[in-house]
This record gives structure tokens, C-alpha cells and sequence, in this order.
């Protein structure tokens, strides 16, 4: 139980409505169990290829690291003698995996490469910030920034095994096969350039950040490691649990001890409670916040089913330098839902190069001479939406400057004067 709660908290803990497919974690379980198994079957191995190619879908945030942690295990156990069989089936069985996943992944190289200047047609930082060790890879806003009671529990278990007898214990394989996995999350999630407590510590091409440029935060690859810290609390609990029972202690004491560090995770995870400064957070709001639907209840609909151009909702740009905002894009391509016209508006996680250029002009409709520099398209519409989008981009609730969007559309600003 504690250990399936700690394996759903990323996404919940930071509240990130637009990247829900990072709580798609259910097959790596299953990955690290038929791993750690030196299996050379073949019902086995197809199993883990599915589970591998099912879970590396989700996000390759989560398919690198996967695969590079599978994999080293395969390429250990391959240089053994008694474990070379079944060391370079599982390499088989990663290679295979990674085949299948680079098929699904082709259409993001083909951009990439027409793309050469990708890394600047975002609104977001692709910039890789300097890890800052030791904490910054438990802050709550990273993957292995589990409560302080997980960590405290984690300790709790290893010091009792240190101190039991070998055959009073749990065996050490699965604490090594969770330690193994927050090693790997933590140093993949490492940036070229670290803090040691504010001291900038150069790691250049020891780290994988520096190797594969194209992704844009491997903070985000230190979900394996949550993995990892899951599994250790789960043996953790497992050894504080036996030691209860040699004292003979009622039936319940073990669920109450559950129920009890179920309860201050979560207390932990909710509210802050009792975390230490550089980890504590701003408590969680009591409702998730998601935005109003846009309803089809404007009249302007009518006379924008009709026939036409494609359309450009504006504001879209925020600033004196007009750059382009998500939030306002985002809302026009969920409003052309109920009107089906093409949109000059878009939002991605990059944009076309162009486009910046393009909603710059749009800003300074309903000017004619900006219409015709849009394109070359003679029919082309301007939807002014209601200006309360006055509030600054990014600030207040977590849907940003979208929660301020009015949902009455003005009239027709004007039409490009070629129509």
C-alpha cells in the first residue's frame, strides 16, 4: 500500500494538468520484477517486451531511463558465466523494445531535424538549471521528492536489517534492486553543470544530459528513481513489521503502523507538515483546479459556421514584445471546436518557426495593413475576445492567465481587406 501511494504522488504532488500521462507508471512494477529475474524463458521475455514497449509510450522521459536501467542490468549480467544467457536475451529484449519505441517516436526526429533551431520555438525554458545537491533532487516538485516520513521509513528498515541477524531478515537483493534504481534516476536526472551547496561543480560528459541535447529537462528521468524510493519503502515496511511481531504485539499493530505512516505521508504530501525548508511546499489546494469548459453559447457561432477563411483569435501575445502565450492559443483552438474553422492560432510544446512573427502582426489587429502581412490567405477573420485578460500570464491559479479568459466573444473585429 505505502509503496503503490508513493508510485501515483509526481503528477498529484505538483499538479500538472497538461502532462497527465506522467501517472502512467502502472507497468514499471512489473518491468523491475521480471528484470531482477535471471530468466532465460521466452514467455518471460515477450512479457517484459510488452510491459517495456507499453510503459516507454507513456513518455520518453520515462522510456529512456527505463530502457538504459534495463539495460545495464542485462549487459552485468551478460559478463557473468552462470547469468550470460539470460543476460543477452534481456539485451535482445531491450534492443527490441528500443526499436519499437523509435518507430514511435519517428515523427519527433523527423521535426527535430527539419527543426535545427528547436530549442528556441518554445515558450518554455529548454535551458538545463544547475541540479543543486544535495536536496534539489527531493524538492517536491521532482520526481523523487517523496514525504521525509518515506525517506525516515527507508532509514528506519536499513538500520534494522544492519542490526539483525542473516537469517532474521529480509534478504539484501531487493534493497539492492531498489537502491539501484534511485541511483540511476538521480544520476540521470544530473545536469552538465552542478551546485554542491551553491558551489558550481562541472561533471561535462559524465553525465547524459550532455550527450543527448534534444531533451528538454532530465530532472524529469529521475522517475525511475521514484521507482526505486517506492520499492525501499516498501521493504522498509516489511522489516519494521517483522520486528513488531517479535514482540508479540497485537494482530492490528502492524495496520495501525500502516495506517499511522499512510496518514503523515500524506499530511506530508498535502499540507507540508513538518517538512524541512529547503523541501517544504505551499500546501495543496483543497479542489483541483481545473479550468470552466468553454460553452458553445455565443451567437457569433452562427455566422462563424459559415463559410470563410481560417480565423485568428486575439489577444494572443502577452507584452510590448508580443510574445505568444499558451494559455490564449490553447483557448482558441478549444473554442474552433464548436465553429470547425481553420485556425491561424496554435499551441504545442514547440511552435513553427514563423509563428511568434505571425501572432506579433495579429496583435495589432484590427489594423488592415497587419492582416495582409499575415499571409497570403485573402480570407482571413480577427475574433476579439473580451479583455479580461488582463491579468498577467502565469500568475495566481495554476491554469495561469487562462482562468481569466471571458467567455462573451465581442463582434467580428474586422476581415482582411483583399477579402
Amino acid at each position: 500500500m505505502l509503496a503503490s501511494f508513493l508510485t501515483s504522488r509526481w503528477v498529484l504532488w505538483t499538479w500538472i494538468p497538461s502532462a497527465p500521462h506522467y501517472a502512467v507508471l502502472v507497468y514499471f512494477p512489473f518491468v523491475m520484477l521480471l528484470g531482477a529475474m535471471p530468466t532465460t524463458g521466452r514467455g518471460p521475455a515477450l512479457l517484459l517486451l510488452s510491459l517495456l514497449v507499453l510503459q516507454g509510450l507513456a513518455t520518453i522521459y520515462v522510456a529512456v531511463p527505463m530502457l538504459l536501467g534495463v539495460g545495464i542490468i542485462a549487459t552485468v549480467r551478460a559478463l557473468g558465466p552462470r547469468s550470460r544467457r539470460a543476460g543477452f536475451r534481456l539485451i535482445a529484449v531491450v534492443l527490441v523494445a528500443g526499436l519499437f519505441l523509435l518507430a514511435a517516436d519517428a515523427g519527433y526526429l523527423v521535426v527535430r531535424a527539419e527543426n535545427p533551431s528547436l530549442a528556441t520555438q518554445t515558450p518554455w525554458n529548454t535551458s538545463a538549471d544547475a541540479v543543486e545537491l544535495p536536496w534539489g533532487p527531493l524538492r517536491a516538485d521532482m520526481p523523487m521528492g517523496v514525504p521525509v516520513v518515506t525517506l525516515l521509513l527507508i532509514t528506519a528498515g536499513a538500520v534494522s536489517v544492519v542490526w539483525s541477524r542473516a537469517g532474521n531478515r529480509i534478504p539484501g537483493a531487493p534493497w539492492i534492486h531498489g537502491a539501484y534504481w534511485v541511483i540511476v534516476g538521480l544520476g540521470l536526472s544530473l545536469t552538465p553543470t552542478v551546485r554542491w551547496f551553491g558551489t558550481p561543480i562541472s561533471l561535462g560528459p559524465f553525465v547524459l544530459s550532455s550527450w543527448l541535447p534534444g531533451l528538454r529537462r532530465f530532472d524529469r528521468m529521475g522517475v525511475v528513481g521514484l521507482m526505486g524510493l517506492s520499492v525501499l519503502a516498501g521493504i522498509a515496511f516489511a522489516e519494521c513489521a517483522r520486528r513488531l511481531g517479535h514482540r508479540r504485539l497485537p494482530s492490528w499493530a502492524t495496520v495501525a503502523l500502516a495506517g499511522a505512516v499512510a496518514a503523515a505521508m500524506y499530511a506530508q504530501y498535502a499540507r507540508g507538515v513538518a517538512m524541512p525548508g529547503p523541501l517544504r511546499v505551499a500546501s495543496l489546494p483543497s479542489s483541483y483546479p481545473i479550468e470552466p469548459a468553454i460553452a458553445p453559447t455565443s451567437p457569433l457561432l452562427d455566422v462563424l459556421r459559415k463559410p470563410g477563411g481560417p480565423l485568428v483569435e486575439v489577444p494572443a501575445t502577452w507584452g510590448r514584445l508580443h510574445h505568444p502565450v499558451p494559455a490564449f492559443n490553447a483557448s482558441a483552438m478549444y473554442r474552433s471546436i464548436f465553429h470547425g474553422r481553420s485556425l491561424l492560432n496554435g499551441y504545442d510544446g514547440y511552435w513553427p518557426a514563423e509563428f511568434p512573427g505571425r501572432m506579433a502582426l495579429a496583435a495589432t489587429l484590427p489594423d488592415p495593413g497587419s492582416s495582409r502581412r499575415t499571409g497570403p490567405c485573402p480570407h482571413r477573420d480577427a475574433i476579439r475576445i473580451s479583455a479580461a485578460r488582463s491579468a498577467r500570464p502565469g500568475s495566481g491559479s495554476q491554469s495561469g492567465a487562462a482562468g481569466t479568459i471571458s467567455t462573451c466573444w465581442h463582434a467580428m473585429a474586422r476581415t482582411c481587406s483583399s477579402r
